[in-house]
Parts: structure tokens; sequence; C-alpha cells
């Protein structure tokens, strides 16, 4: 919501007013087991009041007894809270000493970016092999497809995961539950 009036105007604001009220909502109303949180980087974790909204999901939302939530929680939290880290576009981490994934997109951006070209995207074969180093050393791959306006998904992606999908229908048993 980098464009939200509130944000670009007053961003105490929109942290208060707007932010922690659609979050608490949206857990309320779900309740999901795991929240991905990300777009930190511009604000200290003091400043998203991420201890006050975090101290409410584990001690009074009711996903308190389940939730698993990544370390996004401010420009000082990244790789150092959360029951799981995240790098991106990178090699994950290297040591397993934490539970981690590797988020990427299927080219440069995240979602539907219309200035990619076809040879931007990774082919198949190549998302197998990162899909395969990460899993081997303890990681998990988060990929993200970017629907276009009418939800649809593009179809250079849905051939790249139809691709990925008949490989780990023959190969799968090597990557789930490991």
């Amino acid at each position: 919501e980098w464009f939200n009036p509130l944000w670009l105007k007053d961003r105490q604001r929109y942290v208060t007013e707007h932010m922690t009220p659609q979050f608490k909502d949206v857990v309320s109303r779900y309740a999901p087991s795991i929240i991905f949180a990300d777009g930190e980087w511009d604000m200290p974790s003091k400043d998203w009041k991420s201890e006050e909204l975090l101290a409410w999901l584990f001690n009074e939302s009711p996903s308190k007894n389940a939730v698993v939530i990544n370390a996004r929680w401010g420009k000082d939290s990244r790789h150092k809270h959360g029951g799981y880290w995240t790098t991106e576009y990178a090699a994950g981490l290297k040591d397993g000493s934490q539970p981690w994934e590797e988020s990427r997109g299927m080219a440069y951006s995240y979602g539907l970016n219309r200035a990619e070209r076809v040879d931007d995207y990774k082919t198949s074969r190549e998302f197998i092999y990162v899909l395969v180093d990460l899993v081997s050393r303890g990681g998990n791959l988060l990929l993200d497809i970017g629907p276009a306006a009418d939800g649809t998904i593009p179809p250079l992606m849905e051939q790249r995961l139809l691709e990925i999908g008949d490989w780990l229908k023959v190969n799968g048993e090597a990557i789930y539950g490991t």
C-alpha cells in the first residue's frame, strides 16, 4: 500500500488507523496459521508498532496457539525474530540453524510485470534446480505467482507451474516432507 494517501501523508497514522485494525480484522476473521509480513524496510519495528501487534497476535488473537510468523516486522528485525526467516532472490541460508525459505518471483519482479520479457523468466528446469538445492539444505521455496487483473494466471507462469508439477509427480517424494 505504498500509494495509500494516509501512508504518503502520515506513516504513524497509517500504522495506527489503517494497518493495525486491518491486520487484526483479517486475523480475527480467518485465524491464519502462517503470516508473511513484508515491506518492512521503510521503518524500524518500533514505528510499525510490531511489538504491540505481535503481543496481540500471540496472546489474544484466534491464532495465538498455532500461528507462525516470518522475521520481517521492521527494518531492524530481519533474521532476528520469527518462526522462520526469508531470503529473496538469493541462495537461502547456509547453515540451516533456523527454518527458512527462499522467496522469489518467476522473473525479476513479484507479481505480473508487463515490462518483463519471456527470456527474463527462469525455465522450469532452472526452477527445479533451485527447488532441489533449497530443499537439500533444509529450506523451502516460496514461488510468487502474479495473476493478471482478471485473476487469471498468465500462460507462461501456468506453463512453468505445470512443468514443475509434472516433475514433482515423478520426484515429489524426494521433496515433500523432507
